[in-house]
């Protein structure tokens, strides 16, 4: 089974939980309460999807609590303050920035793929050159 490695800034969901943090200690005036809720909509889908995909009965529950502990409670904590259509605005405008941000980190990563397909010598062991030790190969031949 092939496996990906998803790193923490490439999860929307991190953003807007930074978000909520930046709400709270006032460094944005933009509520992300609705965001939340939209998070956990789709996070109660990926529980379904756990579900029906037959994960451990661990795999579920460690899901469910982190959801709980990361957007649930937040949510409770800001569910009764004021928002307006601006918060909605904004949270569009972040996800803009999100989707830009995943875009420019796609091409670097396949860049930098495409790199190291170019360090691997062609020998059965494939062992990896450093950069300065390819140019010299290259040269000599």
């Amino acid at each position: 089974m092939n496996y990906c490695i998803v790193y923490p800034d490439c999860l929307f969901s991190n953003w807007i939980i930074v978000w909520y943090i930046f709400f709270v200690f006032n460094i944005v005036k933009f509520n992300p309460k609705y965001f939340l809720c939209f998070a956990l909509i789709i996070n109660f889908f990926q529980i379904l999807v756990k579900i029906k995909n037959k994960s451990s009965l661990e795999n579920i529950l460690f899901f469910i609590l982190s959801v709980s502990i990361l957007k649930l409670l937040p949510l409770l904590f800001i569910i009764h303050t004021e928002s307006n259509f601006n918060d909605i605005l904004f949270g569009i405008l972040l996800f803009f920035l999100y989707t830009v941000y995943i875009f420019i980190n796609f091409i670097f990563k396949r860049l930098e793929v495409e790199m190291l397909g170019i360090l691997f010598t062609s020998d059965k062991q494939r062992k990896c050159q450093s950069f300065l030790e390819y140019i010299l190969s290259t040269n000599n031949s």
